[in-house]
């Protein structure tokens, strides 16, 4: 008989990993792949794919050339990997290939004619391109434009990007300019966004290190010794890194977003994007600048609902939902001053905002009397003073708020927010329902095993659903139950060695208190059971 002990005898403790390790063990283990194994990885991360451009997620550590033989390089995979995503195409024309150290958007063109119209919308700073990074120290402004100008150095086959200091310097002279801003920051740290036009190579790190804020893990563009540049004694605090470590930082430069002129005439502009990678959000969270999550401008909260595409609101006074529903009210909305409907039914009042912070400072309002029945009280009584309405007649307000809150906003984009919102909150919903079914079923697996079965089955389907949510600490769990339900079936065997990889998991890799102390507390149900037996499966059955 298998047991599980709770203390250090079973194995289970372990030295945790340093932060190194925790880093590392985030980034992509492109080293251990196999050319055609690489090939499938990369096929699995494009980006965007139509009939002339096609882009991808380019990991930190993967070059696009020049690497050694046992290196990750991309041109060595291209074929490959072009068969796979793009098979009718002829071949494949590259017109962004970040560094080796960089992440972010790589985009190839699928004919020399685009490729060349690409490349030439960046020299003539007709594209965009949005960076993230993670910088030593603290811009003088929160919104900077750095505009350095550049001079390109090859020596040995090494390319740096040299600051020019005088005109009798040799080379061409690039003149360039990188607006960065903070997005969030400490006394030695910050997160920055970066916003290039017309790029040149290695310009946000050359631009960054000659303003005294190299990024974190930068080798080349910093003035001072060590280097990488030395990090405080608070920061390698919070990173669980020593002094020594600090050279084998990765370098946190990704490439979250490129825009493109339209190739076609009425056509939109092409944009492609990608979210930060694991271990730069992991580095964040350490570091405590990760940005907590904005508040989608896109509501739909029961006293009032937004149309994002005009900025129109509609909100009622009663604490209860707008009449007529809110798909018929969008309906309305946008329809001028013709709202039958609600005519019927209550006073429409409509304001039109005449600026920007004027729309603002109404959201931030409507938001907090949403919130507190008091301020929703106070703020509907002076409306009603003001426009002289009866306290037996509802209001409905409808504001058209013309003047965008906030600047450049992509509708596209938060279309596709609002849909994943919705759907997160849909699956967890359903998690956390098969969660109480699966406990009641489970409970009842100690007397018949029909029971043990369907929590079984409800097990899987949990966690299918949590590897879709993405939360590691759900995905354990679930296992957890997976390996509950198994033990009640009388497979012992398999449910200790779920137990013991979860734990493990949790001690080595997340330390996870939460399913550390699950995993104790299922491993001694398994035991229990497996000396014990229950009704449906005795301990005398399980002897023979």
């Amino acid at each position: 008989m298998e047991v599980l002990p709770d203390d250090e005898e079973s194995g289970l403790e372990t030295k945790p990993l340093n932060g190194i390790q925790e880093i590392r063990s985030r980034l992509p283990p492109l080293w251990e792949l196999k050319l055609d194994q690489l090939a499938e990885f990369m096929a699995n991360r494009v980006l965007y794919n139509d009939g002339e451009i096609i882009a991808f997620d380019k990991p930190f550590g993967m070059a696009y050339s020049g690497s050694k033989e046992n290196r990750p390089q991309f041109d060595r995979i291209l074929q490959a990997v072009k068969a796979k995503v793009a098979p009718k195409c002829e071949r494949l024309y590259v017109v962004r290939a970040p560094p080796k150290d960089e992440s972010g958007v790589m985009v190839f063109a699928k004919s020399a004619s685009v490729q060349s119209v690409l490349q030439g919308q960046i020299k003539d700073g007709l594209s965009q391109q949005v960076y993230r990074t993670i910088v030593r120290g603290v811009l003088p402004k929160d919104d900077l434009t750095i505009d350095i100008p550049l001079i390109k150095r090859v020596e040995g086959g090494d390319m740096k990007m040299i600051q020019l200091k005088s005109n009798n310097q040799r080379g061409e002279i690039l003149y360039v300019k990188t607006n960065c801003k903070t997005i969030t920051r400490d006394k030695y740290i910050s997160q920055l966004e970066a916003v290039t036009t017309a790029e040149v190579s290695h310009q946000v790190r050359a631009h960054l290190g000659y303003s005294k804020c190299p990024l974190i893990g930068e080798p080349k563009y910093i003035s001072t010794s060590p280097r990488p540049p030395k990090l405080p004694n608070y920061t390698l605090g919070l990173l669980n890194i020593s002094e020594n470590h600090t050279r084998k930082l990765p370098m946190f430069l990704h490439c979250k977003q490129v825009t493109y002129q339209p190739l076609r005439a009425n056509a939109e502009p092409i944009r492609i994007g990608v979210p930060v990678p694991d271990h730069f959000n992991f580095v964040l969270k350490r570091l405590r600048i990760l940005k907590k999550a904005a508040r989608f401008l896109i509501f739909f909260y029961r006293n009032y609902y937004i149309n994002i595409e005009n900025m129109e609101l509609c909100i009622s006074d009663d604490g209860e939902e707008p009449l007529p529903s809110s798909s018929e009210l969008s309906k309305d909305l946008g329809q001028g001053d013709a709202t039958p409907n609600l005519g019927r039914i209550a006073k429409v009042i409509r304001w039109t905002s005449k600026s920007s912070s004027e729309s603002r400072d109404f959201l931030q309002v409507a938001s907090a009397a949403n919130e507190d029945p008091e301020l929703r009280a106070k703020f509907m009584e002076k409306v009603r003073a003001f426009y002289g309405v009866d306290k037996a007649q509802k209001i409905v307000l409808k504001f058209s708020l013309k003047k965008l809150p906030v600047e450049g906003l992509d509708l596209k984009w938060e279309r596709r927010m609002q849909y994943l919102y919705r759907r997160f909150l849909e699956l967890e919903k359903l998690l956390w329902n098969l969660s109480t079914l699966g406990g009641a079923y489970s409970a009842m697996g100690d007397y018949d095993l029909k029971f043990a079965e369907t929590a079984a089955e409800i097990s899987r389907k949990q966690l299918k659903i949590a590897h879709e949510i993405g939360d590691p600490t759900i995905v354990a769990r679930c296992h957890l139950y997976q390996a509950l339900a198994d033990a009640q079936r009388g497979d012992f065997q398999k449910a200790l060695k779920i137990v013991k990889a979860m734990y493990s998991w949790a001690v080595k890799v997340d330390h996870n208190e939460l399913v550390e102390a699950c995993a104790r507390g299922v491993a001694r149900k398994i035991v229990a059971i497996q000396k014990l037996g229950t009704v449906a499966l005795p301990a005398a059955k399980m002897a023979m």
